[in-house]
């Protein structure tokens, strides 16, 4: 993680400063002149003995803020556990958001060199500058709940919602929320990759009612319907028509504009029809079912 250590009174402004160092507890890093201060990265440290540890800044050799423990005045840097993403429930989803994801993370097994229950994280995570989760979608972020109740021993889930987002594979991680109006904290474990895709939408259906027996090819046109689905795993982008409430069935995509459906044995009445894929649909349009 980048920190930035503010110096007060500032730097003058015309004072050469050839060298810059952070000293992390007794670990020395370069650091680099920005507009607050010092920018310096902190050193990865054992997960299993994270802890809090003291920060000094040098100049030019010359100490700037004393190497002192926070009881007694001085900079503190605090380590706090990782979360590792073990599996997601979502490997594509709609660019419009909304999408559920639920994240079975690992839990770490201690912090600051004593046990820690997997219960106990997210009360480790959460203080005055960490208003909690956040689930990290590229570069943005939604808030996130973190649960223990369902997960198996050592593990949690972590549930969050999709944003609206371009779309593109992006990378699915965990991170901490800030306050309101900064961006959250990127926790630096594993990652998953999320395919975000335009839904399917309908614009017309032809015909446009069909018998109450079922049995009508209706062709739908429209945008982005997924031709490949065919080709992918578990149905990630599985292709289904969808006459209301009825179950839905498999369409013959002909191309990402025309689909062929066959409408199911219904009631009379209308009923929107759609094409719809692993990440929703985007609208559909009525369908009138007839004696």
């Amino acid at each position: 993680a980048a920190v930035t250590v503010t110096t007060h009174p500032a730097i003058e402004p015309g004072r050469a400063t050839f060298s810059a160092a952070c000293h992390v507890g007794t670990i020395r890093v370069a650091a680099r002149r920005v507009s607050s201060g010092f920018e310096c990265v902190v050193p990865a440290v054992d997960p299993s003995v994270l802890a809090t540890k003291p920060v000094a800044l040098s100049l030019n050799g010359e100490d700037r803020i004393p190497e002192i423990t926070g009881a007694s005045g001085g900079v503190d840097f605090e380590y706090r556990p990782d979360l590792e993403v073990l599996a997601t429930t979502v490997e594509t989803a709609s660019s419009i958001g909304g999408a559920a994801v639920v994240a079975e993370v690992a839990c770490p097994s201690r912090h600051g060199g004593v046990s820690l229950a997997c219960g106990d994280v997210f009360g480790v995570l959460r203080n005055d500058d960490f208003e909690g989760l956040a689930c990290l979608f590229g570069e943005h972020s939604t808030p996130a709940s973190f649960d223990t109740t369902t997960s198996r021993p050592g593990t949690a889930s972590v549930r969050c919602a999709s944003p609206p987002i371009a779309p593109g594979f992006v990378r699915f991680r965990l991170g901490l929320a800030s306050a309101p109006g900064f961006d959250a904290i990127a926790m630096h474990g594993s990652f998953h990759a999320i395919a975000f895709e335009t839904p399917p939408v309908t614009y017309t259906a032809s015909p446009a009612q069909g018998s109450a027996n079922g049995g009508t090819l209706v062709f739908l046109v429209g945008a982005h319907f997924p031709v490949h689905d065919a080709a992918l795993v578990e149905g990630v982008f599985r292709a289904l028509c969808v006459f209301g409430d009825a179950p839905p069935s498999t369409p013959r995509v002909v191309s990402s504009s025309l689909a062929i459906c066959e409408s199911p044995a219904a009631s009379e009445g209308v009923a929107i029809v759609a094409l719809a894929a692993g990440m929703g649909n985007g609208g559909g349009v009525r369908f009138e079912t007839v004696p």
